[in-house]
């Protein structure tokens, strides 16, 4: 924006490239799984006639699923935890503030605590729901 002498709003800024990243990385998960599938399925969707959107809305993407998942979930997770680094970009930072919490408190394992518990209830449901569908696939 320096160069270009324009000026962006720093959230939507952190969210532009937020947005940016985590797209490439589910790209690259999705990427991954449907090239980790056998061949022989792309060929039997092919010989049975499928077209190229039938082939991968019945056949490649169901199986992609499944192993794209854990790997979505996990780049999820890095992009909650990263969005702390955004706070950087016009506020400051959430740690900070803990840290000057602790300054006038006193309470460090409080203040600690609780920022981890922040991050904990945002992060472990993901986690969960991940582990929930790996079960129920695993089963079927």
């Amino acid at each position: 924006p320096i160069f270009l002498g324009i000026s962006i709003p720093s959230f939507t800024c952190a969210v532009l490239v937020l947005s940016l990243w985590g797209a490439s990385e589910v790209g690259e998960v999705v990427r991954g799984a449907l090239q980790s599938l056998p061949r022989g399925q792309r060929e039997a969707g092919l010989s049975i006639g499928l077209s190229g959107a039938q082939l991968y809305g019945y056949v490649l993407l169901p199986q992609a699923l499944k192993r794209m998942t854990p790997p979505t979930i996990n780049v999820y997770t890095r992009i909650i935890k990263t969005s702390s680094l955004a706070v950087l970009i016009g506020v400051v930072d959430v740690i900070k503030v803990g840290q000057q919490i602790i300054e006038r408190t006193y309470e460090s394992v409080l203040i600690y605590g609780v920022l981890f518990l922040f991050f904990f209830f945002i992060c472990y449901p993901l986690s969960a729901a991940s582990r929930v569908l790996e079960r129920r696939w695993t089963q079927a």
